[in-house]
């Protein structure tokens, strides 16, 4: 229920209703850590997914057409429980009420 693909010249991954895709992410596991996630503005129409962090909710994101014709990058802050002392944080992004999942252009955790 996952699938990757190319659009507007860059890679990107996204799920169908009921799916779910996950990655490990690097932290620094001595500083605050957000995650920082590229869309396309353009997508809507029922794209509507969680993001957890090992299992820990971090945010619900919608996409309804937030940005059109362009990328848009969203920063969700991670709590410190979730990175401190660690190196790595398993992220998963799950469809929600049978929305799809992305797509998520881009993903990378940064230092705040």
């Amino acid at each position: 229920r996952t699938e990757a693909g190319v659009a507007f010249g860059d890679k990107y991954r996204e799920a169908s209703p009921g799916g779910w895709f996950a990655f490990d992410m690097a932290v620094d596991p001595a500083a605050a850590n957000d995650l920082m996630c590229t869309y396309w503005g353009g997508d809507r129409g029922g794209r509507r997914f969680s993001i957890s962090a090992d299992g820990t909710e971090v945010a619900e994101q919608v996409l309804d057409f937030d940005a059109p014709g362009e990328f848009f990058t969203v920063r969700y802050p991670l709590s410190p429980d979730l990175t401190n002392g660690r190196d790595t944080i398993r992220l998963r992004f799950d469809s929600v009420e049978r929305g799809r999942v992305g797509r998520v252009f881009d993903c990378r955790t940064l230092r705040r």
